[in-house]
């Protein structure tokens, strides 16, 4: 098991899903780009493929970024700026500050099967895509988005020094939505899927890829009735 600290921050400015990268743009501009944990990018043309410490989100309709592990000490940057105000979407916006919250996040495997919903969880690139649109029966299908989510899982635990050495169990229970998005000007499949598992996860992390930009974002599971 490990434990890390997350740092959840809630504004009271309303936002939309489309404007979440704009606004990640103009928080890496407010606190200098110099600071590579905001935007994770090295240069103009390189990127830094780890798990993202700052992840931007909108909750109940409201800005929201969380920091993780290392990234928490990241948001003092943040906190030490006498402007908040940016521009998102041609207009200006002075960020309020609805609820932060600073809490631990534990990552282990359990013995017992645990319940998850994982919002616009996009597990597929070009290449798997092609994959999964050949398989026409959908159980192949669940199959291999359940290897892909294990891996972003051990992806995820690789960067953030937790070392699973303890077989993961995971189920795809039910996919609650499918749905096109564009993602960095390409059509990209999202999935909120309903899934139980040995692992044990902190909520309001993220999944997959574009965990940066509010992506695959993890909350409790509750079963449906059918």
């Amino acid at each position: 098991m490990i434990k890390t600290k997350i740092f959840d921050v809630v504004f009271n400015n309303n936002i939309k899903s489309f404007e979440i990268e704009a606004f990640r743009g103009a928080i890496s501009k407010l606190v200098g780009y110099e600071h590579i944990s905001f935007h994770n990018h090295l240069s103009d043309s390189k990127v830094t493929y780890a798990y993202p410490l700052v992840q931007y989100k909108i909750k109940n309709g409201k800005a929201s970024f969380s920091f993780i592990a290392n990234g928490v000490e990241d948001a003092r940057t943040f906190f030490l700026k006498n402007n908040w105000e940016i521009e998102i979407s041609g207009r200006k916006i002075k960020l309020d500050i609805d609820t932060f919250q600073l809490r631990n996040g534990f990552f282990d495997i359990g013995d017992n099967l645990k319940h998850y919903k994982i919002k616009q969880w996009m597990p597929l690139n070009q290449e798997n895509f092609k994959r999964y649109v050949l398989l026409k029966i959908v159980e192949e299908k669940i199959k291999m988005l359940e290897g892909i989510l294990v891996g972003n899982i051990l992806s995820m635990g690789k960067s953030l020094n937790w070392q699973i050495d303890q077989k993961i169990e995971l189920n795809i229970l039910e996919v609650l939505d499918e749905k096109k998005v564009t993602f960095k000007k390409t059509n990209i499949l999202t999935f909120d899927i309903l899934i139980e598992s040995n692992i044990i996860l902190p909520i309001n992390i993220g999944l997959g890829k574009g965990v940066s930009h509010g992506y695959g974002v993890v909350e409790k599971g509750v079963l449906t009735n059918k």
